[in-house]
């Protein structure tokens, strides 16, 4: 398994580059897209967070962390990481690998001490790109993540970003995308039991928040 090397003793301010390629992503996007971020004022400035969105698109992390005030780490299939050259660019920017399909407790053990640390971290809890732009159901490791780092979640929803650039596609489509995020929510009332009931009712309540965001969007 390809190696997690991310430094996550302490928070992790935005580098120089990652505030340059904030600006030149930013415009690409806002004008081949017509990208808007709604909602900044809800991301936490000083503590960790989930950021949990739907996925619908390859374009869904940059179009997450392109406005944010903070950096963002993010989980790639270890399939990426192993591309020359892409690999190490996304690493630069934050990745870190995940087997598709399978329990990643390395991975999980990573989020975890990231969020700890202070840092924010997107999660896909479909766990894959839709394949008809619908919302599936979240799965329950994002419930394990918040139980045991302790952090609440930044629900989101990315609107229009399956029309710009949906799986099977070579190149992406001028079409309008938006990123709408959330109130944080917390879930230090959920049953202190940590096992798979209550990580799937965490689960089940944050996709319930991307639901509404999308019917409000």
């Amino acid at each position: 398994m390809t190696k997690i090397d991310i430094k996550t003793n302490r928070f992790q301010p935005r580098s120089w580059y990652y505030r340059l390629s904030q600006v030149f992503v930013g415009a690409f996007f806002r004008l081949y897209f017509r990208h808007q971020t709604h909602g900044l004022e809800n991301v936490p400035r000083d503590k960790g967070a989930v950021i949990a969105t739907n996925h619908a698109s390859v374009l869904d992390p940059p179009m997450i962390g392109v406005d944010l005030p903070r950096p963002i780490f993010s989980m790639a299939k270890q399939s990426l990481h192993k591309i020359p050259l892409f690999g190490s660019l996304i690493r630069a920017f934050h990745s870190f690998p995940v087997k598709r399909g399978v329990y990643n407790r390395e991975a999980m053990e990573k989020a975890i001490e990231l969020l700890k640390a202070g840092n924010l971290v997107v999660m896909f809890p479909e766990g894959t790109r839709t394949s008809d732009g619908d919302i599936k159901r979240f799965r329950p490791g994002i419930g394990k993540i918040v139980k045991d780092s302790g952090c609440g979640v930044l629900p989101g929803y990315l609107k229009g970003t399956f029309e710009a650039w949906p799986a099977g596609n070579y190149l992406p489509r001028p079409r309008k995308t938006d990123l709408y995020l959330g109130k944080m929510r917390y879930y230090d009332s959920f049953s202190a039991k940590n096992n798979r009931k209550t990580y799937q009712k965490i689960a089940g309540d944050v996709c319930g928040a991307v639901k509404t965001l999308k019917k409000s969007s």
